[in-house]
């Protein structure tokens, strides 16, 4: 387990300039930049989260998720809008 350790440790100093810290997830979450850009625009997309048209509740959490990313100021800045 200590390589396993070490790689991601290494991977994460190698990548520091494109990670940031996300206050808008739970858990003091560090996110790639790509990926906030990805979550922003995502949430964009679909505005509406309704459990009863047949979502199934992988889909509802996935978007009750992005939910927190619609007004993110760091997203929207990333994303260049």
């Amino acid at each position: 387990m200590g390589n396993g350790t070490q790689v991601a440790e290494y991977w994460l100093a190698e990548h520091k300039d494109a990670i940031i810290h996300c206050p808008y997830q739970p858990g003091q979450l560090k996110i790639l930049k790509n990926a906030c850009i990805k979550r922003y625009l995502a949430s964009q997309k679909d505005k509406s989260i309704n459990p009863v048209t047949g979502q199934s509740f992988f889909q509802y959490t996935v978007k009750n998720g992005l939910s927190l990313c619609k007004e993110c100021p760091i997203g929207k800045s990333l994303a260049g809008i």
